[in-house]
């Protein structure tokens, strides 16, 4: 997994490195016409936005916060078929536990910022996400 992650960065680096303001080549006429013909360009700084990000104190909490919760998810995914045949699931139900855990994250990334955005909802929504987190991992701590 670290060798994956160590290929999509030096795959992902050449489109930071040599990113333009605006392409050589158009998608289409239409585009080209459009992009030509237009007075207001927009001007996009790509080290001046990545400098300003870097110094942001709330990016970098952010950042944190979701790089923990990443790779904790990525963690689990890796061992749970391992911690789950040591007590004594079969395949089949350990098939079930991770579809029913990928179907909730998906789930819940659709419902979760519908609800922020309508309510406000931003320390809830992360104290909800923790103690949903702390009564699963409670859960299956018990019906082991």
């Amino acid at each position: 997994m670290f060798i994956a992650s160590c290929m999509a960065t030096v795959l992902c680096l050449p489109m930071i490195l040599l990113f333009r303001q605006r392409p050589t080549i158009f998608p289409s006429a239409s585009a080209q016409e459009d992009a030509l013909n237009s007075k207001k360009l927009s001007i996009v700084d790509l080290w001046k936005d990545i400098v300003e990000l870097a110094t942001n104190r709330n990016f970098r909490i952010v950042f944190f916060i979701f790089a923990i919760m990443n790779g904790s998810v990525i963690c689990l995914g890796a061992i749970i078929n391992f911690l789950l045949e040591g007590c004594g699931f079969n395949n089949v139900q350990i098939s079930i536990m991770s579809a029913t855990f990928v179907f909730v994250g998906l789930l819940s990334s659709m419902v979760f910022p519908i609800l922020i955005e309508k309510f406000h909802w931003f320390r809830r929504s992360l104290r909800i996400i923790a103690v949903g987190a702390c009564f699963a991992t409670l859960f299956c701590l018990i019906s082991v």
